[in-house]
């Protein structure tokens, strides 16, 4: 598609799903129902073993390499419940919490020696659409 490789277009996607351009209230939920994105494998599992997660939710993925990882879920907790489940949660794995926005939507950024990890609340309705991402540090 104009010469972009995949990898770039879903980078680009998650830059303006992040930052909240490009896309009006619901689009990204249009878009989250209709493309369909696998289920964790083991190996992938084994990997996110030091990310905390409501015991109700399944992760799906929406990006997984060697070096980064794009997850998502809805869940019927708040952000406030997330937010103190991700900073409780994370300190047990070992994580360094790096600092938490609150606003309409909330952000919380933790850090490990070797990676580090970006956790997106945004509210939809009654719900909750919670976005992890993480990437390793560059050497």
């Amino acid at each position: 598609m104009f010469g972009m490789s995949a990898r770039g277009l879903l980078s680009l996607l998650l830059c303006f799903l992040l930052t909240g351009c490009g896309l009006r209230q619901g689009s990204f939920t249009r878009l989250y129902k209709q493309a369909s994105f696998p289920a964790l494998t083991e190996e992938e599992r084994a990997r996110i073993h030091d990310i905390s997660f409501p015991l109700e939710v399944e992760p799906t993925k929406l990006s997984f390499t060697e070096s980064q990882m794009a997850l998502a879920y809805m869940t019927d907790l708040s952000q406030e419940d997330l937010i103190s489940l991700y900073r409780t949660g994370m300190e047990y794995w070992g994580w360094e919490e790096l600092g938490v926005v609150t606003a309409a939507e909330s952000s919380l950024m933790f850090s490990k020696p070797s990676k580090v990890c970006t956790i997106v609340l945004r509210p939809e309705g009654i719900q909750t659409r919670v976005l992890i991402f993480t990437t390793v540090k560059k050497a």
